[in-house]
Parts: structure tokens; sequence; C-alpha cells
């Protein structure tokens, strides 16, 4: 048996979880969210303890909730620090174009609704 004590046994505790490219789908991220057990399921508030969320950045681009998604992520963050978690927000390279003046991913429809 490689691991012979169940990470819930060691100093891994509280859990750590990466969260992947979200690109802007707030359902879909919510639905990630929710299955880890970080976010509850019925209110979508921060339940994840002591619990510590990296996500690797590209929340925005590609999708139409990219602001959304960032606003909700910024909560659940602020939520998160309350309870003694935390939630890592990094930047990928589609924050980093967005930063630059780029916006070729960005949905058009966002851009829209945002006056652009």
């Amino acid at each position: 048996e490689l691991f012979p004590v169940s990470l819930s046994d060691t100093l891994f505790n509280p859990k750590v979880i990466a969260l992947p490219d979200l690109h802007g789908d707030y359902e879909s991220s919510m639905q990630i969210l929710k299955s880890t057990g970080i976010v509850d399921p019925r209110t979508e508030h921060w339940n994840g303890g002591r619990s510590v969320a990296v996500q690797v950045g590209d929340v925005v681009d590609k999708g139409p909730d990219s602001i959304r998604l960032t606003r909700k992520l910024l909560a659940l963050q602020a939520e998160a620090a309350r309870a003694g978690g935390r939630i890592d927000l990094l930047l990928g390279n589609h924050e980093m174009m967005y930063l630059s003046g780029v916006f070729v991913f960005a949905d058009s429809e966002e851009i829209l609704r945002l006056g652009g």
C-alpha cells in the first residue's frame, strides 16, 4: 500500500484543492466548487472551513460570465479567510492578456454588457 495512512490523519489536513481554468463559465465553475465540498450546494457560500483552494488562472475569457465569476471568487475568498481557509487566485495567460489590453478571447456579449 503506497499511502498506509489517510491524508486526514496527517499534516495534510485541511485539504488542498487545485481548481482548473474556469474561462468565464460560472455554472460549471460552481459545480466544480460544490463537488469539492468547499462551497455549500444550497447557499453557494464557503463551506470549506480551513481548506485551501488554488485556482491556477484563466478565470476570464471565452465564457459569458467572467466578471460574475471573478466577483464570486473574490467573495468566496473573503468568506474563506473569515473561516480560516484560503482561496489563492493565480494570474493565468488570459488575465495577463487583459492586463495588456488584449481581449481577443473575450466573450463578445460580455463586452457589450460592460459597455464596450
